[in-house]
């Protein structure tokens, strides 16, 4: 069955679609406005709460995320069983539980093998847990339909450096970057300058790390991507020992 979702306001769906489209290319701000905008005007749009969630916990608005995400499962209860299913994994996932989101998610991609969403949450979580190749199994078969995916190859550069592999991790980070500044889209920009800052910091690259961190640091001030930003200042730190 189809993630065809449930509501018969227009203005909400417009809103829900297009919001669902800048989060997949990683642009939050603009899509939390959107998200919110579409359970305004219908609310008991269940999918669309279950999005906004997803994009409050990308933007570091855990509480708020385990609310809607809760909220979304409440309202679900008579919607298809496809619908209802995706809604719950998209609440374990972000309430925690890694075990329960990974097994519903791994059905999800079972009868949704090309669904980008799907797989993207699927490669997140098994990068939770260390399997690693299987991470970047999910995260190519997106970029192989869609190899502009910017979120996607930010996620494959972090991918790599965490799995202690920091050189591969420049091609897809470098790659990333071009489509966002082609695309001006400046919070993956600013995700990519930090992953790029860590995959140079792990090659003892300090200097290197540093340049990428302030680029990361300024667009996080200008946007308010205060968790963003925190994180940066850490990494940032972490350079500044050696």
């Amino acid at each position: 069955q189809s993630f065809t979702p449930s509501s018969t306001s227009m203005t909400a769906l417009r809103d829900y679609n297009t919001g669902l489209n800048l989060m997949r290319v990683g642009r939050a701000l603009e899509s939390l406005d959107l998200l919110r905008s579409a359970t305004t005007a219908d609310p008991q749009f269940a999918l669309a709460r279950a999005r906004l969630a997803e994009t409050e916990s990308a933007l570091g608005y855990d509480t708020d995320a385990e609310q809607d995400s809760r909220k979304a499962v409440e309202l679900s209860q008579n919607l298809s069983v496809a619908e209802k299913y995706l809604i719950d994994a998209i609440n374990a996932h972000l309430t925690k539980n890694t075990q329960k989101a990974t097994a519903e998610y791994e059905n999800l991609a079972r009868t949704h093998p090309e669904d980008p969403d799907v797989l993207y949450n699927l490669g997140t979580l098994y990068l939770d847990v260390g399997s690693y190749e299987k991470a970047r199994a999910a995260f190519a078969r997106i970029l192989k339909t869609d190899p502009k995916n910017v979120r996607t190859l930010w996620m494959s550069g972090v991918v790599e450096f965490i799995a202690g592999n920091p050189q591969a991790a420049f091609d897809p980070l470098n790659r990333g970057l071009s489509v966002a500044v082609e695309t001006d889209n400046q919070e993956q920009k600013a995700l990519l300058l930090q992953a790029l800052g860590i995959a140079y910091r792990t090659m003892n690259k300090p200097d290197e790390a540093m340049r990428n961190y302030r680029g990361a640091i300024e667009i996080d001030q200008r946007l308010g991507l205060k968790r963003n930003q925190a994180a940066t200042l850490i990494e940032t730190a972490l350079a500044q020992t050696t």
